[in-house]
């Protein structure tokens, strides 16, 4: 069974899907751009307060291992489609690498 992906594995599928680019997004963040294209190419990690404004901003809320959506409903239909996308595009990868 594979294992499922870490949160920060998550959230960087979630701000590839968003839409936004890391300009946008460190200017609504107050987040430094570079330190969102270091997160995203994985060479650091963010701090606690940086997690708290990604997951503002993008409508999400950390429960237990996941993220879920919250209010902003423009950015959840946007960010459920993209991330159904993303989804279903692993798993046709997946069910590739399988046969």
């Amino acid at each position: 069974m594979p294992r499922p992906p870490s949160l920060t594995d998550q959230m960087r599928d979630v701000l590839r899907a968003c839409g936004k680019t890391q300009y946008e997004i460190a200017k609504n963040t107050g987040i430094a751009e570079a330190t969102i294209s270091r997160f995203m190419r994985k060479k650091r990690g963010l701090s606690p307060k940086a997690w708290d404004s990604l997951g503002k901003y993008l409508g999400l809320e950390l429960t237990e291992s996941h993220w879920v959506l919250t209010e902003d409903e423009k950015m959840q239909e946007s960010l459920k489609k993209s991330t159904e996308n993303l989804m279903s595009t692993k798993v046709k990868k997946r069910s590739k690498k399988s046969t």
